[in-house]
């Protein structure tokens, strides 16, 4: 498929945009711009799509209410990230162009993502197992998802299972 110039300056702009993101975020190594369309993450999105959902929003796993202390909300982000056991991730950073990278300091990535972006907004996609971990900065709370493909699954299965012997 052939893009006209205008999708293609677009393409280029987007492009430098995150390649500016990706060089001032630190604590970070391995970071390598990635053509979204490159990576099967049909799953995640999907998931994406219902945490960020107003009608069928899935429940967070925590939830840090606001006013919190700007240390005290990196401690908690901090911990939450640390219990995950994250390293190496995917970070949803335009709907172009994400980024791989592995995380070697969360202390230093979290503060230049935030001082960045102004917001403690955070999506990373891990795989293997598939999992989504999303921080959500909104006026009242800071809300934390860590929705694994087996979670989901389970959940599934057990709802099907109740259902099923509600029928019965």
């Amino acid at each position: 498929m052939q893009l006209s110039n205008n999708e293609r300056i677009k393409q280029k702009l987007a492009y430098s945009q995150i390649k500016r993101y990706a060089d001032q975020l630190e604590g970070v190594s391995g970071v390598v711009i990635m053509d979204r369309q490159s990576v099967d993450t049909v799953w995640h999105e999907q998931i994406l799509r219902s945490v960020q959902s107003y009608n069928r929003r899935l429940a967070p796993t925590a939830v840090l209410p606001y006013p919190a202390d700007t240390d005290f909300a990196h401690i908690w982000v901090k911990s939450q990230l640390q219990e995950a056991g994250i390293q190496k991730v995917i970070q949803a950073v335009d709907p172009a162009f994400w980024l791989s990278m592995t995380i070697i300091d969360k202390d230093l990535f979290l503060k230049s993502l935030w001082e960045y972006q102004g917001n403690r907004d955070l999506t990373l996609i891990l795989f293997r197992p598939d999992r989504l971990i999303v921080f959500s900065d909104n006026e009242y709370e800071l809300e934390y998802y860590h929705i694994t493909a087996d979670q989901l699954f389970t959940d599934a299965e057990r709802k099907e299972t109740d259902s099923s012997s509600i029928s019965e």
